[in-house]
C-alpha cells in the first residue's frame, strides 16, 4: 500500500513488496544498503534488468514512498496549507514550493479552489511556474520543483 500510495511506482512496486516482505521475516532491515540490495536480489530473480537511470530512478520513488509515509508528509501538508491560508492578512501572499506529483496534486487543489471560491488569486496569472531551460542548466535539481503563488483577498 505505501509503494503504491506514496512512491508513484506502478511497474515493481508489488514485487519490491513481496520480497521485502519475504527477506524481513528472516531479518529486520537494519541499513538502507540492505533495502537496496532485497531490491536488487527480487528484480534479478525476476529477470528484470534495468538502466543506471531507471535504477536510481526506482530507488528514489522506492525511498521517497518511505519517507513520505513515515513522516506523515501529505497529510500534514493537508493541514498546514488551510493554516497558513488563514493566517494571513488582506493582500498577504502564500508560496508554495512541491517537489512531486503527491504534493503538486495537493498544492493544485487546494489554490484552484480558493481562487473558484474568490478568496484568493493567483500571482503569476496562471497557477504554477516551473524552472526554464536556463534554469535548468544551472540548477538540474530545480528540474522537479513547482511555484505556486496566491494573493488572499479578504
Amino acid at each position: 500500500e505505501i509503494l503504491k500510495k506514496f512512491s508513484e511506482e506502478k511497474n515493481y512496486a508489488r514485487f519490491i513488496v513481496d520480497d521485502l516482505l519475504e527477506e524481513r521475516k528472516q531479518k529486520r532491515f537494519g541499513e538502507t544498503g540492505e533495502l537496496i540490495a532485497c531490491i536488487s536480489r527480487g528484480l534479478k530473480k525476476r529477470n528484470i534488468n534495468l538502466n543506471a537511470d531507471r535504477w536510481y530512478n526506482l530507488l528514489a520513488r522506492v525511498f521517497q514512498g518511505f519517507r513520505i509515509a513515515v513522516n506523515n508528509e501529505l497529510s500534514n501538508i493537508d493541514r498546514f496549507l488551510p493554516d497558513a491560508f488563514d493566517s494571513l492578512n488582506r493582500g498577504g501572499v502564500l508560496t508554495l514550493i512541491t517537489f512531486h506529483s503527491l504534493e503538486e496534486r495537493l498544492a493544485y487543489d487546494f489554490t484552484v479552489q480558493l481562487a473558484k471560491e474568490k478568496k484568493a488569486e493567483f500571482i503569476f496569472g496562471r497557477q504554477i511556474l516551473a524552472a526554464n531551460r536556463e534554469e535548468l542548466e544551472e540548477n538540474s535539481a530545480s528540474r522537479s520543483a513547482k511555484l505556486y503563488a496566491i494573493k488572499k483577498l479578504f
